[in-house]
């Protein structure tokens, strides 16, 4: 009965103080699980029981003052519970390291929580962005950009496939990069939501090199897509060369931000 006693005395502080606490004191303190255990076991040792007591209170104060100055936010993100980075943020790190199941596994935990067309407005849009921002344009980072769009398509035939029509009345094609070719897929996605469907071509079609062989055939409407805002000269250069079509309409160009 007495090691019947002291096990059950075992069991139960252990799993109380190891389980059931943290998770409690962590969801309503707005501290994560493993900081409370960290924490715990540091004031524990510096100073014994009254530590322990302590250990709560002083990380919760911690979190709450990295929350309300800047020079100690670093607290915030080394204790709180919040995630530290968006879904956004994180979908764009997993594409870019090429980790096209991690970011599959985000992609379908939003998508299961929010929807499809949320997912690409509130995370994939910003993910090209962040893209946008941080990979120039010129060839030393064409490796990069590669990298990521075969973790963007990777993605977007997983959560939201498309069957591309051979023909269609309305053209869209990325404006300068590879990126701005995912952005341009984006917007046809949300077309196509509206029954709208329409084709999507690559910046190669418009360099030139290889504009004049551009198939218009059918074709009423060419939509530009840049992520950004210095479209002018561009636009106006592919206008002139896609002929009665970039005529009827000179300011063919759709900003994505």
């Amino acid at each position: 009965m007495l090691l019947l006693s002291v096990g059950l005395f075992l069991l139960l502080d252990l799993t109380t103080a190891n389980v059931i606490e943290p998770r409690l004191y962590g969801s309503s303190t707005g501290v994560s699980p493993i900081a409370i255990l960290l924490s715990a076991m540091f004031w524990a040792t510096l100073w014994g029981p009254v530590g322990l007591i302590l250990a709560t209170p002083m990380t919760v104060c911690l979190v709450v003052i990295g929350r309300h100055l800047p020079q100690f936010q670093f607290f915030e993100t080394l204790l709180g519970s919040e995630p530290v980075l968006t879904s956004a943020e994180r979908l764009y790190q997993r594409m870019m390291k090429g980790d096209a199941e991690g970011a599959i596994d985000i992609a379908e935990d939003y998508v299961e929580d929010h929807g499809a067309g949320r997912f690409l407005n509130e995370v994939m849009m910003p993910s090209l962005s962040l893209a946008h921002s941080e990979l120039s344009d010129r060839a030393e980072a064409l490796p990069q950009r590669r990298q990521l769009v075969q973790s963007f398509e990777a993605v977007i035939n997983e959560v939201a496939p498309i069957k591309w029509p051979e023909q269609s009345k309305l053209l869209l094609i990325g404006g300068r990069t590879e990126i701005d070719e995912c952005a341009a897929m984006l917007v046809a996605h949300r077309l196509a939501e509206e029954e709208l469907q329409c084709r999507v071509l690559p910046p190669l079609a418009i360099r030139q090199e290889a504009i004049g062989r551009l198939d218009t055939d059918g074709v009423e409407v060419i939509v530009l897509v840049f992520m950004g805002t210095d479209i002018r000269a561009q636009a106006r250069y592919v206008s002139r060369r896609t002929g009665p079509h970039g005529a009827r309409c000179p300011h063919s160009g759709l900003r994505a931000q």
